[in-house]
């Protein structure tokens, strides 16, 4: 009879197999796939089903366990605490694992030691961090991403008082409002060029284009708008 040490065998130099999809999937969507032999008659016949699960039900149990251990947490926007679809790249293994989009949520079955994790999203500035998983459970590391975006403040010209106006990104649909006690705005963007427009009433309308790579500054000074008085002929009879 033929023995493997510690039980496990590495497939490739044991037989080859076309078509399967184990390697492919831990190549392209960072899976982990098993597959379990619990006979060496390949087509047993199923009155035997019982007695292989009692055999092996406890193996098959601490394995599936093992998917509980290593790291995990959850990905969400800075600003709106929603879920990300994010990568998250460990260094040691140079694997890259995607979060649930719906939930934010990442597992990574783990050996016990310290990690690298780099995590990134659309739209959003990556973060880097480093973990200790234990030798039992997992580690919790949770990431909250601040979006890209452009910042600032609305003021008056004159007085530099705060003003309160509309920010909008032309030919899109984003639009925001200033703090009309400090003048502060905030919008999220992604990376790319946009024509601003700031509006506020009582002043001239600003226009401006401006091109965003992570976190970009940009203040407005409102200039109030000059009356325009006309003045009617008198006709004298």
């Amino acid at each position: 009879s033929q023995t493997f040490e510690d039980g496990v065998t590495v497939g490739w130099e044991w037989y080859p197999v076309v078509g399967g999809m184990q390697d492919w999937a831990y190549n392209w969507r960072d899976e982990l796939h098993v597959t379990i032999e619990v006979s060496t008659d390949k087509n047993p016949n199923f009155s035997l089903m019982d007695n292989y699960w009692d055999v092996n039900r406890e193996a098959m149990l601490v394995w599936m366990e093992q998917a509980l251990k290593g790291v995990t947490g959850l990905v969400t926007d800075q600003m709106s605490g929603l879920p990300l679809d994010a990568q998250i790249t460990i260094d040691e293994n140079d694997r890259t694992l995607r979060t649930d989009a719906d939930a934010g949520d990442y597992h990574r079955p783990l050996l016990p030691g310290e990690y690298h994790l780099s995590v990134a999203a659309a739209c959003h500035l990556s973060q880097n961090t480093s973990v200790i998983v234990p030798s039992e459970g997992a580690v919790v590391q949770d990431f909250s991403l601040q979006p890209t975006g452009i910042s600032g403040t609305l003021s008056d010209q004159a007085t530099g008082e705060p003003i309160s106006g509309t920010i909008r990104i032309l030919s899109g649909t984003e639009e925001v409002v200033s703090d009309p006690a400090t003048g502060v705005y905030q919008i999220s963007l992604c990376p790319g060029t946009y024509t601003l427009q700031v509006e506020a009433a009582g002043y001239d309308v600003i226009e401006r284009q401006v091109t965003l790579e992570t976190l970009l500054v940009e203040n407005f000074t409102l200039s109030t708008t000059v009356e325009q008085k006309i003045f009617l002929p008198t006709v004298l009879k």
